[in-house]
């Protein structure tokens, strides 16, 4: 647990966030720091920028892996949709992540 609260500091979440996000989300703690760091990894490489934020709104982003997250966005750019699109649609309603 330690490792995980080291992590989720280190992404830039308070006290208060690692409590909702532990709290919330509980299997979080049997996930590997490595495959969080991929994932977070991932979200900013798609041009995410406020991880803390989604993290906040959304404590199950935490139990996908990075390669669900190309999965989706490739499923979506075959339907028509730009990245840009579809990285402003996740940013501004982190529920969309649950279709992950």
């Amino acid at each position: 647990m330690e490792e995980l609260i080291n992590f989720l500091k280190k992404v830039g979440c308070d006290e208060r966030i690692i409590r909702n996000v532990i709290m919330s989300n509980e299997h979080v703690l049997l996930r590997s720091v490595s495959d969080l760091e991929k994932l977070v990894i991932k979200l900013q490489e798609i041009g995410l920028t406020d991880i803390v934020d989604l993290l906040d709104a959304n404590p199950y982003i935490l139990n996908l892996d990075a390669y669900e997250i190309d999965d989706y966005i490739k499923k979506k750019e075959d339907s028509g949709q730009r990245l840009d699109e579809i990285v402003t649609a996740l940013e501004s309603e982190p529920a969309l992540f649950m279709e992950i």
